[in-house]
């Protein structure tokens, strides 16, 4: 029997039972979809059954839950069974047909134009008919009863993926109090000192590091009292030394960005070992765009050979034919510190060259955030000191010492002014910190 209220018919459900008369059967196949009524019905009715109505509805469940979804079709037999059916026996006379049909109870009037006769038909109808039925249940306002049920289906679902339980809502956490400043307890000469090195671009942490060292270790063992010698000693000590130089022939190569001085340095280098020294000199110059003119200018007055050379291969050349005592300075193409192609193809010819000293030529005039974009940007090449050059033209000397701090480089060379004799200096730490402490 049809479970109350779960099928869309109002026509009785029956089940291998005849409804239209006793000859010819309607019969009411039941399942859990068409795929499982259309079998049964080709079986016991065969090929040519028709179908008469389909209807979808539920069945089972306990009060109202869990109700499962099945199909009902009612069909009759084909045409040529149905008419053997009714086909009157053979020894039948008239008189008992007439009487047979007045007794007999009238069959309830079928509608076939409605229901489909072929299979294909039938299930097309059958899909329509449930597209039609998902719609009207997703109807919004729908009964609370459909809802919690298929909540409550979907709780004891076996697929069903368990619901994580909520994330407890964070903690209130109160805002951290502003930092306070305490200035050091240091002596009004420390406290200047502090204000005046940050002023000529050095880093304040730094500064405070270099002042408090100064302040507690060196202060208490100074017997005349006086704290800027101690502050410039202690700047010094923070800068790492130079290397010693091996013995023999000496490649000295400066890089840098352009018009940061590399020329100058190259020629100021040579000039002055070719003036003072007894090693031979020889300039080299890769890929210059003047063809080596500006470095010729400068030096050929002393004698000094300056070679261009186009690749690494032609550099290496000109070195190996020099003495074995000689003093190589090498000038290198400029190159931006984000340039990283060239970078890169530069460094692989300064490899070739097996430089033994690689000074990064740093502008004395950059801001800090620029000076150490350029060091860090430029040690692939295998920087190993820092030539500061336009020191005479600015008085914060500062970012440059801080970067080389930063960088654990050395400084190797100062240079100053435009000329060509006496603008570059080996650099003492000791008078450059003194310098900047004042």
């Amino acid at each position: 029997m049809r479970p109350r209220g779960s099928l869309h018919s109002n026509e009785p459900a029956l089940r291998g039972e005849s409804s239209g008369g006793a000859a010819v059967q309607q019969r009411t196949f039941r399942g859990r979809s068409l795929a499982d009524v259309l079998p049964q019905i080709k079986e016991e009715l065969g090929e040519d059954a028709v179908a008469v109505e389909v209807r979808h509805g539920r069945s089972g469940g306990v009060g109202g839950f869990f109700a499962q979804k099945c199909v009902e079709v009612d069909a009759v037999p084909g045409v040529e069974e149905a008419a053997q059916a009714l086909a009157p026996p053979d020894d039948a006379d008239f008189e008992s047909l007439l009487a047979a049909a007045q007794s007999a109870p009238a069959a309830d009037p079928v509608v076939s134009a409605a229901v489909p006769g072929s299979w294909d038909q039938l299930i097309e109808h059958a899909r329509e008919a449930a597209d039609e039925r998902a719609a009207v249940s997703e109807v919004p306002g729908a009964p609370r009863a459909r809802e919690g049920a298929s909540a409550l289906a979907a709780l004891f679902a076996p697929d069903a993926a368990p619901v994580p339980p909520p994330s407890p809502a964070p903690a209130a956490v109160a805002a951290p109090a502003p930092m306070v400043e305490v200035a050091p307890s240091w002596p009004d000469a420390a406290l200047a000192i502090q204000r005046s090195l940050s002023g000529k671009g050095m880093d304040a942490g730094l500064v405070a590091e270099i002042v408090g060292e100064a302040v507690d270790h060196l202060l208490p063992f100074s017997s005349e009292g006086a704290l800027r010698p101690l502050v410039a000693g202690q700047l010094a000590r923070c800068l790492p030394p130079l290397p010693r130089r091996r013995p023999g022939r000496v490649v000295i190569g400066f890089v840098g960005a352009g018009g940061a001085g590399k020329t100058k340095c190259v020629s100021r280098l040579a000039l002055a070992y070719a003036r003072r020294g007894d090693r031979p000199v020889a300039c080299l110059t890769l890929r210059p765009k003047d063809h080596g003119a500006e470095l010729m200018a400068d030096v050929s007055e002393a004698g000094v050979a300056v070679h261009a050379a186009e690749d690494a291969a032609g550099a290496c050349a000109f070195v190996e034919r020099l003495d074995e005592r000689a003093v190589v300075v090498v000038d290198t193409p400029g190159v931006s510190p984000k340039a990283e192609a060239e970078l890169r193809a530069l460094a692989a010819e300064l490899r070739r060259l097996q430089l033994d000293e690689c000074h990064l030529t740093l502008p004395a005039t950059l801001s800090p955030w620029a000076a150490g974009e350029l060091v860090r940007g430029t040690r692939s090449l295998g920087v190993d000191a820092l030539a500061l050059t336009h020191v005479d033209e600015t008085e914060h000397l500062g970012a440059a010492i801080g970067a080389a701090i930063d960088a654990r480089l050395p400084i190797s060379y100062v240079g100053r002014g435009g000329g060509t004799r006496g603008g570059l200096r080996p650099a003492l730490v000791e008078a450059l910190a003194l310098e900047l402490v004042g």
